[in-house]
């Protein structure tokens, strides 16, 4: 994937920190959503069918997507090197 630009300016550099902060607490959410989900299927409180790769209770995974869309929202496209940020955190998904 190569590394992403180093922003040029004060505006791009505070939207790439913007966005690789809501980044990192959206990866944190859904990961430790998925550890709770699977634990949970292991100890027989899930059902076995469950997939714990959507399993979204109580929306917490849909609030910090919508975050971390806030987050993409706020930065103009200039403010992205190539966009190669946002296509990183769209594919990892």
């Amino acid at each position: 994937l190569g590394s992403p630009a180093v922003p040029a300016g004060s505006r791009e550099a505070a939207c790439h920190n913007r966005v690789a902060a809501a980044a990192r607490k959206y990866l944190a959410v859904r990961m430790q959503l998925q550890r709770r989900c699977q634990a949970d299927v292991d100890l027989g409180r899930l059902a076995p069918s469950t997939d714990c790769r959507s399993h979204d209770p109580g929306a917490r995974l849909a609030d910090a997507r919508s975050r971390l869309d806030a987050s993409l929202g706020k930065c103009r496209d200039a403010d992205f090197a190539a966009e190669q940020n946002a296509r990183v955190v769209r594919n990892a998904e």
